[in-house]
């Protein structure tokens, strides 16, 4: 097990990113904008959420703050992210993730308990840090119910 519960987090973040990744790639690149549902978000939706959130928290992480105009631009970002190719999705992914990983190396534990001002409130570096892991593992999930439906799970 890693020496600190950063170093942990970072292990578990990028084994998240790798299943991710290999579930996305099991979608045939002609249905990865497919939704089973009008209301229903796509599979390169999901991966463009991952994408932009991992480089804010990356931000997050180092500054210790939350800069109130993100929220606006998340869904921005997210919407041009989507319309990228594969490749340069995939670049963004690798790299807002590399920073996101470095910054939760360069935590201490004492780190953890630093507080944010976040839009719902305040919230511990603690709770902070594990949500790039849960927000990919849940869209991994997401993506193999896609993956499912149209039939190309492994």
């Amino acid at each position: 097990m890693p020496a600190s519960i950063p170093n942990y987090v970072s292990s578990i973040t990028t084994k998240s990113l790798q299943e991710l990744v290999t579930a996305y790639l099991n979608i045939p690149e002609d249905k990865r904008h497919w939704s089973p549902d009008g209301k229903a978000r796509t599979a390169a939706d999901q991966i463009a959420e991952c994408t932009v959130t991992n480089g804010y928290t990356a931000l997050l992480l180092e500054f210790h703050k939350w800069e109130t105009q993100w929220m606006d631009e998340f869904f921005v970002e997210k919407a041009r992210v989507v319309s990228l190719s594969w490749e340069d999705i995939h670049d963004m992914l690798e790299e807002n993730t590399a920073k996101l990983i470095s910054a939760l190396n360069g935590l201490q534990e004492k780190d953890l308990e630093i507080e944010i001002n976040m839009p719902w409130g305040k919230q511990k570096l603690s709770e902070l840090i594990v949500y790039p892991y849960w927000n990919m593992s849940y869209h991994l999930g997401q993506i193999n119910y896609i993956a499912s439906m149209l039939g190309c799970l492994p």
